[in-house]
């Protein structure tokens, strides 16, 4: 596998309050396993040779995570001020080359081993149509996750946001894999990667696909729980 990878790990994880005030969010311990080394390792096992990750929070510590993982070409990238999702990935294209790649937040809990989807998702990334290729989990199956959704996906795997209406039946699950192009025209300064996604969606060149395994959101305390127990029913099918 040739495809390079990036683990968005800058955020402070302000929702979590006492968990993160001196500790970065993909840092926190899920069930005992920091999710930073735990992606790592995932990306290892996937192939991946070359991951770059983002760091502002604390940003030695995920250096020290990084250092510490021998196995793969890990160049962390330490941003001056909080660049925002968009920002921080477009800041690292010098280091993610010319083809598409796939991006996976820092911060996330989902059943690879169970259902793998790292090395399965840039091989769906078409590239004469995409842009962007968003994984998506089921609103009602997403884990520690309160609120309405975020797309609707046609008969053709385009996106479209939910907007006005009540509900969605999508989530976005905080794995994609995006060709740089993506990216030409929008700002050298923070930016959020809606701004990415919208202009991807006014193209028509937005895309998703549905995850078949379990997905938590950590982003609250109550999400945390939910990733805990989904990491422990992971393990325990492991190791059965």
């Amino acid at each position: 596998m040739k495809t390079n990878a990036m683990i968005l790990a800058a955020g402070r994880g302000t929702r979590l309050k006492d968990l993160t005030i001196d500790t970065p969010k993909p840092l926190v311990p899920v069930a005992g396993v920091r999710p930073l080394e735990r992606t790592l390792q995932l990306l290892d096992n996937a192939g991946y040779s070359r991951v770059v990750v983002n760091a502002w929070y604390f940003a030695e510590q995920i250096v020290d995570v990084a250092n510490d993982h021998k196995a793969m070409d890990i160049k962390v990238i330490c941003e001056d001020e909080l660049l925002d999702t968009g920002g921080g990935i477009k800041n690292a294209l010098p280091e993610l080359g010319k083809e598409p790649f796939l991006a996976v937040n820092g911060d996330l809990i989902w059943s690879e081993e169970l259902n793998p989807i790292l090395k399965e998702l840039p091989t769906i990334f078409d590239e004469s149509k995409m842009d962007a290729l968003l994984l998506l989990i089921p609103t009602d199956k997403a884990l520690g996750y309160s609120g309405k959704g975020d797309f609707f996906l046609d008969e053709d795997g385009g996106l479209v946001w939910r907007n006005g209406s009540a509900s969605a039946p999508y989530v976005y699950a905080c794995i994609q894999v995006l060709h740089p192009r993506l990216f030409d025209g929008l700002p050298d300064t923070p930016f959020p990667m809606i701004n990415a996604y919208n202009k991807a969606a006014k193209a028509g060149r937005l895309y998703g696909h549905v995850y078949q395994g379990e997905w938590a959101d950590m982003g609250t305390p109550n999400g945390m729980q939910a990733a805990d127990d989904l990491l422990v029913r992971i393990g325990r099918s492991v190791a059965a």
